[in-house]
């Protein structure tokens, strides 16, 4: 019997103190998207393929894409510091759009 995955997203979400609209400002995505994935109505079998994909590969999420500059100078985010960054910086954007 193969096991139902249960989707772990709306807690994560919570527990970062995001709200529905604020996450889905960071991803880049619709609201409707990320309550279709709260609720596992979609995108989970997306998911799956990613995990096995950077388990087959053993590597994290951020090392499967590289960035680049103007100046081609090759960027690759970490986990932790620059990730963080970019999500405030986001926050923040968001936070002047909503008020104004």
């Amino acid at each position: 019997m193969q096991e139902q995955p249960i989707p772990q997203i709306k807690t994560l979400r919570e527990q970062a103190g995001l709200s529905q609209t604020e996450l889905a400002f960071l991803v880049g995505v619709s609201v409707d998207t990320i309550a279709n994935w709260e609720n596992g109505r979609r995108g989970l079998d997306w998911f799956e393929r990613f995990i096995r994909l950077c388990t087959a590969l053993r590597c994290k999420p951020q090392d499967l894409i590289e960035y680049r500059s103007q100046t081609q100078t090759i960027v690759t985010p970490t986990a932790s510091s620059e990730s963080e960054q970019l999500m405030q910086q986001r926050l923040d954007e968001l936070k002047q759009k909503l008020l104004g």
